[in-house]
């Protein structure tokens, strides 16, 4: 909630955002840049995702959800930035200028919790995240 910069990318599910909701609010408020990428829902990738993942996710409605959720945090702000990426993440993260935190996905079927890892900023692995992420927003839109 401090850091001076935040970046988050996700996939679709608006589970994340409904949590931190109140973190990205006071962001905003204080006019913080806060840049959120998340999938595009009419996109290659969400297509694939939805075609291919047991249980047919709801992937234009979850996206719909965090936008909705995003354009409501920043109303009057303009402090968060939402862009749209059409890639099959590896991974989850939060990077801030200190620390990345990755969430890799799991490559069974089966549903189970992942767990988190904090990587320091001034370290390769970190230099590799943050290269990848840079690359991502790069390839992402402003608009679907």
């Amino acid at each position: 909630s401090q850091s001076a910069n935040l970046t988050i990318g996700y996939q679709y599910s608006p589970s994340f955002f409904k949590e931190i909701h109140e973190v990205l609010r006071k962001r905003c408020d204080r006019g913080l840049p806060t840049t959120v990428t998340i999938l595009r829902a009419n996109g290659a990738a969400a297509r694939y995702l939805h075609d291919s993942t047991t249980g047919k996710p709801a992937v234009e409605q979850s996206v719909g959800e965090i936008v909705a959720l995003l354009c409501e945090i920043n109303a009057g702000t303009k402090g968060c930035t939402l862009l749209f990426h059409d890639r099959v993440l590896r991974y989850s993260f939060i990077q801030t200028d200190e620390n990345v935190w990755i969430k890799f996905y799991a490559n069974s079927s089966a549903r189970t919790t992942v767990p988190a890892f904090k990587v320091r900023a001034d370290t390769p692995l970190f230099d590799f995240f943050a290269g990848d992420i840079k690359r991502l927003l790069a390839d992402s839109h402003a608009a679907e």
